[in-house]
């Protein structure tokens, strides 16, 4: 069992950093309003368990394996849990010059210099306790155009500590880039770049490159007590509970928004962060002995219909959707066809062509200006993120009404393999006897072979004496040679 010696994802930043009134005013109705007062109370991670739930996760296909079931983490549960978009652009652009972007976002500029080979650098991000230094007091007479850097820097200080925390203590400048006005923090999938950053860390980690988990851990514990809620009451300090006290516990589960700050408020643990490996075996233990009516599938089903605010209402179905979530240079895939039983599916097909392949992709950053959004295969994984609404899974191999691969295949020509060439099939089907004509559809054929001998339908083979003659061996029509048609490709 692989240990983990500590989690680098600073949920207590906020306490540290109480904004001004007014910066608070400006972030009402937005995504990043809430983690002013996340937190009432110190909180600490249950590091051992934390260290049990990602020894169950699975780099390859991206899923934790609790007994003999999969569980998935998906846009669903980070919705319901952190508050964070997960229906809007992509979090990716341009990563290019850091320091006029914060001298013209934030009027200063903060990044860090560095000594390479004798050359003193400045890198592309900014540390935390910087921006706290110099933006968490508010001068009194300002005008609406500064205040805003104040935001900015709120928000930037909110994205290194909480959303996407790495292990410097860092936050990339590349983020300022997306925050140019504050009509557009609502506009990011704030919580698929979360995910996507998470994930990332859970392969790094599992790898071996490092025995500290950055991410947002908070969620992964969180998420992990809503499906298996014994390991809830493990932390309360009942090893052994009864029926009673698992029911009692299930009634009492938190259910106000977001979900984080109701767990934190009723677990209340002020962890020692006592490594061991004891305390970690036996939690392990707990979820690789898990029989499947120990995990609870839907577990926010007990939330009211308006438990979502109205910037985020409707975005959990993006749990449905077969797609790939971007943070600038990582790309991960997210399958929930994986795990139909965490959406009341019994079996899932989804309505795509883009094979098995959920392997997380991370390119490295620095060196020249990148727009992370055309860069290589990222073009195309964005374009997958653009039509996550086109493909949500559905229960088995019902269709769907109004699905991408129909759309597709009424919008563009299908395209065609024939002996290693690619070309367009026509719009008409025709013989190969007729001019401009080179392909013929199976069922077209059929019908214009039984037609030639009455003569009724109009294009068919003439298999009169005369055409004969003029046709070479070459142009005859073989009903028994048939080009297949393979499906439409869809990007």
């Amino acid at each position: 069992m692989k240990t983990v010696a500590s989690v680098k994802d600073r949920i207590q930043n906020p306490m540290l950093w109480r904004p001004d009134d007014r910066v608070l005013a400006m972030l009402e109705g937005t995504c990043f309003h809430q983690y002013a007062n996340l937190f009432s109370h110190r909180f600490r991670h249950h590091v051992p368990m934390i260290a049990a739930v990602a020894n169950c996760y699975d780099p390859e296909s991206g899923v934790f394996n609790f007994g003999p079931e999969k569980v998935f983490l998906s846009l669903e549960d980070v919705v319901y849990i952190t508050g964070l978009p997960v229906d809007g652009k992509a979090v990716t652009g341009l990563e290019g010059d850091h320091t006029t972007s914060s001298e013209k976002l934030l009027g200063k500029n903060g990044r860090i210099k560095e000594n390479s080979r004798g050359k003193l650098k400045e890198r592309g991000s900014v540390k935390l306790t910087w921006l706290r230094e110099n933006f968490a007091a508010v001068p009194k007479n300002i005008d609406e155009e500064k205040l805003m850097c104040y935001v900015r820097a709120y928000v930037l200080y909110i994205i290194g500590s909480v959303v996407c925390p790495d292990k410097s203590a860092t936050v990339p400048l590349m983020f300022l880039r997306l925050l140019r006005k504050e009509e557009d923090f609502n506009r990011y999938s704030w919580g698929a770049a979360m995910l996507a950053h998470l994930h990332m860390c859970l392969k790094e980690w599992y790898k071996g490159g490092t025995t500290c988990l950055a991410g947002h851990t908070l969620s992964l514990m969180f998420f992990a007590i809503e499906r298996v809620p014994r390991l809830g009451i493990h932390m309360m300090g009942i090893y052994k509970p009864t029926k009673e006290q698992l029911q009692d516990f299930l009634k009492n589960r938190p259910t106000n928004f977001p979900l984080t700050q109701g767990w934190a408020s009723k677990l209340h643990i002020e962890s020692n962060n006592n490594h061991s490996g004891r305390d970690s075996e036996d939690i392990y233990g707990i979820l690789k002995n898990l029989q499947p009516d120990d995990i609870v599938w839907e577990p926010y089903k007990r939330l009211d219909k308006d438990f979502l605010p109205e910037h985020l209402a409707g975005q959990q179905r993006m749990g449905l959707s077969h797609t790939i979530l971007l943070c600038f240079e990582r790309a991960v895939y997210h399958c929930p066809e994986l795990c139909p039983k965490q959406f009341g599916l019994l079996s899932a097909s989804r309505r795509d062509h883009w094979g098995d392949d959920y392997k997380v992709r991370n390119y490295k950053r620095g060196g020249a200006p990148t727009d992370w959004s055309k860069y290589r295969r990222m073009a195309t994984w964005k374009k997958m993120w653009d039509q996550r609404e086109f493909f949500l899974i559905v229960d088995g191999d019902k269709p769907r009404k109004g699905s991408r691969k129909r759309k597709v295949c009424e919008d563009k020509q299908v395209r065609r393999k024939v002996k290693g060439k690619w070309k367009r099939k026509e719009s008409e089907f025709h013989t190969k006897g007729t001019e401009n004509s080179e392909f013929v559809d199976k069922t077209l054929v059929a019908e214009a072979v039984d037609a030639s001998s009455s003569g009724q339908k109009e294009g068919c083979i003439d298999s009169s004496p005369e055409a004969s003659s003029r046709a070479s061996p070459e142009d005859s029509f073989n009903t028994t040679k048939l080009v297949d048609e393979e499906e439409p490709e869809l990007i």
